[in-house]
């Protein structure tokens, strides 16, 4: 056989040879293909629907119990109770999606202290009965849900314990001032709060060394907006005279159109941290005097900060976008927003918020009125709201 030959036999041997092993090498690659991508599929699928677990603790007849508010079905796989002594493993304990129970074999939901379900989500179910007992429930703030034992409202801004109740304020690093309108009985009561607690009654009684106060008239309006509920009204402070005895002069803050301002209002030691602590949520009202309808929307940056032993933790900001309605004499500028402290989910949190220890929170407002609009006048607080943690500030 001649050598030419030779090499055409050996080729057509070879192609076919090199055919089946690049064959199978081609499918065995898509085979693993497919079930990497079917394994990926998978768990972002389990991941998806371990996300839309979510169940609430709901009190009915003086019981406990537990909603499955979630897309998906959850499936209890374990439970401690007891204060963590005992433990259960469970098989077939499955909440349908919009179900609810109130005992977990034969556990009352009161006494569990964790649940796990199969996809690993841990729900603790006593704290979230004690945390939910014994409230109503009102859609306010976006339709967030606090209660009214949650909202710092006049009684608790003032009280008995008035001196003990600090608000800082400081406008673009200014220190500044707060004002509260009580009663017009027997004559016009004011409360004044610069940081060291509240003066009552300032007009007959302002702080030293101060012998009489002016409160400007555009402050002497105690509801802004005409819903009921007197407002804290932040005030500039200014010395008035030359020689001792000094006249106080409070005026309510003037954010000029065409600028931008930075507000901070302190109150000191207002909240307390609960046994286990999750995720904090500030609720607020912010309340302001035009004198005639913008021409261009207004938005406020918002965050906060909760200061304590252990250092600060300082939430995400977000962004309150207001309304306007007509009140006395003109127009009045409403925004509402929340703030969260998801304690568990983020780690700069850790060993910052820690169980039944005390804070001080500070809202930031921070404010650009475009020079279009009128000024923003006579800005207030109406009410702040809390749920996650507990008001210190006891009526």
């Amino acid at each position: 056989m001649k050598k030419g030959q030779a090499e055409v036999i050996a080729a057509m041997i070879m192609i076919p040879l090199l055919i089946v092993v690049f064959s199978a090498v081609v499918t065995n690659m898509f085979k693993t293909n497919v079930v990497g991508l079917s394994s990926l599929a998978s768990r972002a699928r389990f991941e998806q629907e371990r996300a839309s677990e979510e169940m609430r603790a709901v009190w009915s007849n003086e019981e406990c119990e537990i909603h499955n508010t979630g897309s998906v079905d959850v499936k209890i796989v374990r439970i401690w109770w007891g204060d963590f002594s005992e433990r259960e493993d469970l098989s077939d304990l499955m909440i349908k999606k919009g179900d609810k129970i109130s005992a977990l074999d034969g556990i009352s939901v009161e006494d569990v202290e964790l649940a796990v379900t199969s996809r690993g989500n841990l729900f603790p179910l006593k704290n979230m009965c004690v945390q939910s007992r014994g409230t109503v429930i009102y859609n306010i703030a976006g339709g967030a849900p606090f209660t009214s034992e949650d909202i710092l409202n006049m009684q608790r801004l003032v009280g008995t314990e008035y001196q003990d109740k600090k608000i800082i304020t400081k406008v673009s690093g200014v220190s500044e001032a707060a004002v509260l309108y009580w009663s017009d009985y027997p004559i016009p009561d004011w409360y004044f709060n610069n940081g060291t607690g509240w003066y009552k009654d300032i007009d007959g009684n302002p702080p030293p060394p101060f012998s009489t106060t002016v409160i400007d008239n555009n402050a002497q309006d105690p509801d802004l907006d005409n819903n009921g509920i007197n407002e804290v009204t932040l005030v500039s402070v200014t010395k008035v005279g030359r020689n001792p005895p000094y006249t106080l002069r409070l005026s309510p803050i003037v954010l000029s159109k065409g600028g931008s301002y930075d507000m901070n209002v302190t109150f000191v030691e207002l909240l307390r941290t609960r046994d286990y602590v999750d995720v904090i949520t500030i609720y607020f009202k912010f309340v302001a005097y035009l004198s005639t309808s913008p021409s261009q929307q207004i938005s406020i940056g918002t965050s906060a900060v909760l200061e304590g032993e252990n250092g600060k933790a300082f939430a995400s900001g977000s962004t309150a976008i207001g309304s306007y309605k007509m009140g006395s004499g003109g127009n009045v500028f409403i925004a509402t927003g929340s703030i969260f402290f998801p304690v568990r989910a983020y780690e700069p949190y850790e060993g910052v918020i820690v169980p039944n220890a005390n804070y001080n929170l500070t809202l930031s407002f921070t404010v650009a009125n475009p020079s279009s609009n009128p000024d923003l006048r006579n800005v207030r607080i109406e009410y702040i709201a809390v749920t996650g943690a507990e008001l210190r500030w006891r009526p």
